[in-house]
């Protein structure tokens, strides 16, 4: 769950465990996900993750068809 961007409908998804590849990922990457329309601000894993591993996640705030933010890189890790 995020906060959307001021004056954004549309919300890039990406997720995997490399940090680097997240943060430079674009929407042709494996690590993009999913793309989140009509101001929604959830986006739920449809996969088990593995337990002590880390895991990077991050949101672009598209604003129009030529203007798009890239969202910083977070992280978080599973428990054993």
């Amino acid at each position: 769950m995020w906060l959307n961007a001021f004056g954004a409908s549309t919300h890039h998804v990406y997720f995997g465990t490399n940090q680097a590849n997240v943060g430079e990922a674009t929407p042709t990457s494996p690590e993009y996900s999913e793309k989140i329309t009509s101001d929604g601000n959830v986006y739920y894993l449809s996969r088990s993750l593995e337990p002590g591993s880390t895991y990077y996640w991050r949101v672009d705030a598209e604003i129009d068809d030529e203007t798009t933010y890239r969202g910083d890189v977070w992280s978080f890790k599973t428990e054993w």
